[in-house]
């Protein structure tokens, strides 16, 4: 088979998911190495930090139905995730005036100590992948970055309708 018709030859062919599999997974050795990475998914694991930080950055009250929709993971995951966090003294379950059964979910201040940690740890990391990108660059790229997201979202459902 001649280079020009061959799907996987990389200097001819460009493909998305095989690029962007390769990046994530070398952003992600990058992640796992750093020292605060290392002391927090010790303390809390991935997806907790993540919540937190999600907590830590909202404006208003946060609710289990935001998390699951930012991290479109399932209610049943989120469920269980949360209880964990609030065993582990991380999260609070505020009741709301007006409805005894919703409940905000509020941050510790153990939280906040170990999302501060995170988040200088998370800076230094995010400088580093930005450096040398030309900041319209970078617009660009995560535009596009979102439109293959939610081309991958419809594809799936599209998927998942056929099953």
């Amino acid at each position: 088979m001649s280079d020009d018709k061959d799907p996987f030859n990389e200097e001819k062919n460009r493909f998305i998911g095989r690029e962007l599999s390769r990046v994530s997974h070398t952003v992600h050795r990058m992640v796992i190495s750093s020292k605060g990475h290392r002391l927090l998914d010790q303390k809390l694991g991935k997806t907790n930090g993540w919540v937190i930080g999600y907590l830590a950055h909202s404006k208003g009250d946060v609710y289990q139905k935001d998390i699951e929709k930012e991290f479109s993971i399932r209610k049943s995951s989120i469920s269980k995730m949360l209880s964990n966090m609030e065993e582990q003294g991380l999260i609070v379950r505020q009741s709301v005036e007006g409805d005894a059964r919703l409940k905000k979910l509020v941050l510790t201040d153990a939280a906040l100590e170990l999302h501060e940690i995170a988040e200088e740890d998370m800076l230094a990391q995010e400088r580093a992948l930005q450096e040398g990108i030309d900041p319209d660059d970078l617009e660009v790229f995560l535009k596009v970055l979102r439109k293959v997201g939610e081309n991958a979202e419809k594809e799936t459902i599209r998927e998942g309708d056929k099953k």
